[in-house]
């Protein structure tokens, strides 16, 4: 079943962003099993970015007009203690601890009340406008 009028307003979208793979999910209490689930087929060799303005054209589910979006990046998290944390080094620390995000940018962030500071990598494309930090 599909979501109708208001509920489309409440309801929120979930996009789940892996190095490898998109999915988008939605609670709708009319369907079978309260959940629709869309995984989508990334197309190797055409950025992530990409990929996902790709799916924007082509997922009934990204095309219903949610206004509500929760977005998950499956990305491996670096935590550093505050003492050590240095915006500087964070690329550094990163490669070092993950090595399989080479071609990624870190955004970085010192978590407020945990006294350390953390980074996440994000393909190239999905910045806004160079900005660095979360």
């Amino acid at each position: 079943m599909q979501i109708k009028g208001n509920n489309i307003q409440q309801a929120r979208l979930t996009i789940r962003v892996s190095r490898n793979t998109l999915s988008f999910s939605v609670v709708d209490r009319e369907a079978e099993h309260q959940l629709i689930y869309e995984p989508y087929t990334v197309k190797s060799g055409v950025s992530m970015a990409a990929n996902l303005r790709q799916a924007f054209k082509e997922s009934t589910l990204l095309q219903r007009g949610y206004q509500k979006v929760r977005v998950y990046l499956d990305s491996p998290i670096l935590l550093v203690p505050i003492e050590e944390f240095h915006e500087e080094d964070i690329d550094v620390l990163y490669q070092h601890a993950f090595n399989s995000h080479n071609s990624d940018a870190i955004l970085y962030r010192v978590q407020p009340g945990t006294e350390c500071g953390s980074g996440i990598p994000y393909q190239q494309g999905f910045e806004d406008g160079g900005r660095r930090q979360l």
